[in-house]
């Protein structure tokens, strides 16, 4: 077996408005930051390897809590960054490829330049999405950003190659980042657990329902953790080996596909929580499972680490014998924009006359127009994000969550169109002699 290490990389996929109401799950992913922070606190005393860590997947509420946190918070906070078992990663959301230039200009600082620096932003996870704009990692590159996590969602589209793998994206001239592309975003779990989440995705208010504990999943008695490993050696054997599309199908509606071949002794995994797989919680229980299964002594050893120290593990392996890329890698998975042709065009014609605007004959603007400007920008990137749909807005478009989380989208282009035509009018007009 030449798996030696699985590095399980813990995460949020934060997914506006597919799991509840748009507000609602804004306001869980802030308060997962809080959790995130705690569980890496009081696992200090655990082995190290079975640490709590986790990486925040975007930064959106991200700068949400910290507009909120307090001085006690953020101090915890920066403790829990110490640690090195807490990653933030760089971009706001998981976007489409109908970001522009001045969109990814907008979302690569969606923080201020001192909090980016004390953060030591250096990743961007990008997952759900099929591809991803070069011209925005460009910008992206410009800023410091070195790796590239993809997790694409296998169920509606694929990756353009055979996953899981690593390699160097020349996405410019003498401008490379290391990737590794992942076959699927919550894979980790289902390398050592039967399928938990059955039935639809519940809202948090579904008393039908309930998000897993201690006990439900990752169960760290020594039969359960002897279970696991049988799990695991069965899905290592189709990740290293030449796993036939039959052979290598996911768990339920999750479809996550591996292609056999794999080589390097480094295995990263991604891991969400089982109660919805988007917008969940962190997971403590966790902790315990990886300490028990690295007691008795199995192979190979599992971890709990960053993305970036995941990623860091395979790049030293693989330096100098990594293929390298180059050319756009097109997300036709983004069906979302097609649903909504209105919308979109009012997209289009917001950033045509918000650029047309900031014309340079019209001289330098004002700091107050600047930051118009940037509040259309920002209000153009949330439109451009890769959700803000229920679950079931295709089954059941009628709906009051179908319906309410269209509202919820479209309100940012309505906001940034309007925005955008105010701002042409509070600029000086050319007028020409005839």
């Amino acid at each position: 077996m030449a798996i030696e290490t699985i590095a399980i990389v813990n995460h949020t996929h934060v997914d506006f408005g597919y799991t509840d109401y748009t507000l609602r799950t804004e306001r869980e992913n802030v308060e997962y930051i809080d959790q995130a922070v705690e569980y890496i606190l009081r696992s200090e005393g655990y082995p190290e390897g079975a640490q709590f860590a986790w990486t925040q997947e975007q930064l959106y509420p991200l700068r949400s809590w910290w507009r909120q946190a307090g001085d006690e918070q953020k101090e915890r906070f920066f403790t829990a960054l110490e640690t090195g078992r807490l990653e933030i990663t760089g971009t706001p959301l998981n976007v489409t490829a109908y970001m522009d230039r001045e969109e990814w200009e907008t979302a690569m600082h969606w923080i201020d330049d001192g909090l980016w620096e004390r953060l030591g932003v250096t990743g961007i996870m990008q997952t759900d999405v099929n591809g991803i704009h070069t011209g925005g990692l460009e910008l992206a590159y410009d800023r410091g950003i070195r790796r590239l996590w993809m997790g694409p969602n296998s169920y509606y589209g694929a990756a353009p190659m055979p996953a899981p793998a690593a390699f160097r994206w020349r996405i410019a001239p003498g401008k490379e980042l290391f990737v590794w592309l992942n076959p699927g975003y919550n894979n980790g779990y289902y390398i050592f657990n039967s399928n938990w989440r059955v039935g639809p995705v519940p809202e948090r208010s579904d008393l039908r329902y309930r998000q897993p504990e201690a006990g439900d999943i990752w169960r760290s008695d020594e039969n359960s953790i002897m279970e696991a490993h049988r799990l695991c050696l069965e899905s290592l054997e189709r990740i290293e080996g030449n796993a036939s599309a039959e052979e290598s199908g996911g768990n339920g509606a999750t479809k996550i596909c591996v292609s056999g071949g794999y080589k390097y002794s480094t295995l990263p995994v991604s891991v969400t929580n089982q109660w919805r797989i988007d917008n969940d919680p962190p997971f403590y229980p966790i902790v315990d499972f990886v300490r028990r299964w690295n007691e008795l002594g199995l192979k190979p050893r599992i971890i709990l680490c960053t993305a970036g120290q995941a990623m860091e593990m395979v790049r030293r392996e693989a330096e100098g014998t990594l293929p390298v890329f180059s050319g756009q890698w097109v997300d036709w998975w983004a069906n979302g924009g097609a649903a909504s042709p209105v919308e979109k065009a009012f997209s289009r014609e917001a950033k045509r006359v918000l650029r047309a605007a900031r014309s340079e004959q019209f001289g330098e603007i004002t700091a107050e127009q600047k930051r118009e400007v940037r509040e259309i920008l920002e209000d153009l990137c949330l439109y451009d994000e890769h959700s803000f749909g229920s679950w079931q807005s295709a089954a059941d478009p009628y709906s009051f969550r179908s319906r309410s989380e269209e509202a919820e989208k479209n309100i940012f282009v309505y906001r940034a169109l309007d925005g955008a035509r105010g701002f042409w009018r509070s600029v000086p007009v050319l007028r020409y002699r005839m």
